[in-house]
């Protein structure tokens, strides 16, 4: 091995490369190793491959920040106009009060033309649209309505967006993570309740024998039939299950 040959695989086992039997001794991809100097050719590359997607997270970073601050500054602003127009409207009221104390009712109609101008100014301002949620979310929480029906979880959820976000995740990836998150914390709100609740139905016993359990098993649309008879008060799951066992005899 000469000297130069050396050097570049010592350079190369720095960067963690490693010799061709010691790589596919730890069981890698055989197709996937490359001889030192490629190695270390390659490196600025993706180095330069690396950089550029550390920075690309950052810019999508800081353009998300950018959108909060400017949606937080309209708000600002906007609180800023009615504050102004609550008390130019009290200041101009009193003076008016004022004006017909003093039974000037030149001034008092003066006044209250000022009063009618910035009504009509106010309603020439066009409202901001309120800001509609991204369809990728609506279509999530259509899709995950325990998001709407149960506080504790949306908390939760919203908690693990939250970091997701600031991690730089995309908003399908957010998305994505706080589903797997949810049902990690929450299994049990994820099992079918019917499924748990039905029971098994006893026929009646034969001559010399014990009941003897049936082997009846309702199908996903029964279970959400009995549900909803449970839920308006229809009948129990037993007793629908039990006709439905009794009508296959």
């Amino acid at each position: 091995m000469s000297e130069e040959t050396g050097t570049i695989e010592d350079q190369a086992r720095e960067m963690g490369w490693l010799p061709k039997e010691e790589y596919e001794a730890g069981e890698r991809d055989p197709a996937k190793w490359v001889p030192a100097e490629i190695f270390v050719a390659r490196a600025p590359l993706f180095e330069k491959i690396d950089q550029e997607t550390k920075a690309n997270r950052y810019l999508r970073k800081e353009v998300d920040n950018l959108k909060t601050v400017v949606h937080e500054l309209k708000g600002h602003t906007e609180i800023a106009r009615k504050e102004g127009y609550k008390r130019a409207m009290e200041e101009l009221k009193l003076a008016k009060r004022a004006a017909l104390a003093e039974e000037d009712h030149i001034r008092a109609d003066e006044i209250q033309d000022r009063i009618d101008d910035l009504k009509e100014e106010v309603k020439a301002v066009p409202q901001p649209a309120p800001q509609q949620p991204p369809a990728e979310f609506v279509e999530w929480s259509a899709q995950n309505q325990w998001y709407k029906l149960e506080p504790e979880m949306r908390k939760y959820a919203d908690a693990v967006g939250i970091v997701a976000h600031n991690d730089g995740m995309s908003p399908s990836e957010v998305l994505r993570h706080v589903t797997e998150e949810v049902r990690k914390k929450y299994p049990e709100k994820f099992r079918n309740p019917m499924k748990d609740k039905a029971p098994a139905v006893e026929t009646q016993p034969t001559s010399g024998g014990a009941p003897k359990k049936s082997k009846f098993t309702p199908t996903p649309e029964q279970e959400a039939i009995a549900k909803r008879f449970a839920a308006t008060g229809v009948m129990t799951v037993e007793q629908y299950y039990k006709d439905l066992q009794a009508m296959e005899e």
